[in-house]
């Protein structure tokens, strides 16, 4: 009997760990940074869960019903634009969709707990190393070297802690983690701050992921740090509980809550008057051009092609002076994702994948973890990658009993 129980312990050790590997590759896919190979990130999840997972099933899944119809959808609209597919685009957005089905096939199964529990254990060193990286870079900034990232140069030690500056300060620190910039970071970690909350964590995690937010200097993760405090500390208000730890989470919100929004709005007036201002201005252009390509294609979309976006935002929107001389030369993509998805496969479709997005069914405290999202991804072109469509697929799929159903 001994010998049975350690076969089956070490088997579920095993599952885990094979389970977290396709969950952190997904992360890596989706916003890891340029030095990391999309391509044989693809390559691995797929292997892994060829070998590990029964994903082909003679038993059909009828919940993902809505999912099949709405992809199949998105690929018939591509024939309406067929000058402007590109054949390498419409392969990676499949291939999202598919590693998003698969992250859904793997947790649909298993109780809504194995998910938190993966994704703490995954994003939690996270926090560490932006602080460290952080030290590291302030106190001993000799041990770090510039790499050229495809165009972007970052700073690393041993390609695990790395850092970019700012283009308008270099004495200002911002941790990147295994990113492409301190903006996708802080969705991780904003991620993570939303977890520890719902497991009622220590304090003193808390507060390191708070710190760790601030490193990365971002207006949005630092805004968004505040919402979750705020929103957490009314929560534990109203719920039931001991008076103690209720008290240490007002008194901290009551103490962090002025520094954060200090620290946020400095940052913004910084970014809207001072200088880096640009940073507003290109933002505001994105906004304004995603909106006008948008109404010149509302019902089809243009599809996955971004040259196609540069062609018909320099059409559509010529008031480029404020944008700097690259963009104005090359085009500028669009950074906020819920636009990427509306010009992408037009607003009927598009707003489906969106209000999917928003009442996703993995995670607790749903509306409110689907509104993190799609602050998230307003500032960053993430939502169509692989590690969010899980969350959009998962707000489409119908309700079924189980686990997580």
């Amino acid at each position: 009997m001994k010998l049975v129980a350690r076969s089956s312990v070490s088997e579920s050790t095993h599952l885990i760990f094979q389970r977290r590997t396709i969950l952190f590759l997904s992360i890596l896919l989706s916003g890891g940074n340029l030095l990391i190979s999309r391509e044989i990130l693809t390559i691995l999840i797929l292997l892994i869960t060829v070998i590990y997972y029964n994903v082909i099933s003679t038993k059909f899944c009828r919940s993902i019903i809505p999912i099949i119809i709405w992809y199949t959808l998105v690929l018939l609209l591509s024939f309406f634009h067929l000058q402007e597919v590109d054949a390498a685009q419409y392969f990676i957005r499949s291939a999202n969709f598919v590693i998003g089905l698969i992250l859904i096939h793997i947790y649909m199964k298993l109780s809504g707990d194995v998910i938190l529990s993966d994704l703490l254990a995954l994003i939690m060193p996270m926090s560490y190393q932006a602080i460290i990286t952080f030290i590291l870079a302030f106190l001993f900034p000799s041990l770090f070297i510039s790499v050229n990232m495809k165009g972007m140069n970052i700073q690393s030690f041993l390609l695990v802690f790395n850092f970019t500056t700012t283009f308008y300060s270099s004495n200002i620190i911002r941790p990147i983690g295994f990113f492409w910039e301190p903006g996708v970071f802080q969705i991780y970690l904003n991620i993570l701050l939303f977890i520890l909350f719902v497991k009622h964590a220590p304090l003193r995690k808390i507060v390191l992921v708070v710190i760790a937010v601030i490193t990365t200097y971002s207006t949005t993760g630092i805004l968004i740090t505040i919402a979750q405090i705020i929103y957490f500390t009314i929560v534990s208000l109203f719920s039931r509980g001991e008076i103690f730890r209720k008290l240490i989470v007002l008194t901290t919100l009551l103490v962090t809550a002025p520094i954060l929004y200090s620290t946020a709005m400095d940052n913004l007036e910084e970014k809207l008057i001072g200088a880096s201002a640009s940073s507003s201005i290109a933002r505001q252009y994105d906004l304004q051009s995603g909106a006008l390509v948008i109404l010149q294609h509302p019902l089809l979309g243009i599809g996955f092609n971004p040259a196609a976006y540069v062609k018909y935002s320099k059409e559509f929107n010529p008031y480029i002076s404020g944008l700097s001389t690259s963009d104005q030369k090359n085009g500028r993509f669009n950074t906020n994702g819920l636009l990427v998805v509306l010009y992408s496969t037009g607003i009927p479709l598009g707003l489906v994948y969106i209000v999917a997005l928003l009442f996703q069914r993995i995670l607790p405290h749903k509306l409110a973890f689907g509104s993190l999202l799609l602050l998230c991804l307003s500032t960053e072109p993430l939502s169509l990658a692989p590690f969010f469509v899980m969350f959009a697929f998962s707000g489409m799929r119908l309700p079924q009993k189980g686990p997580s159903g």
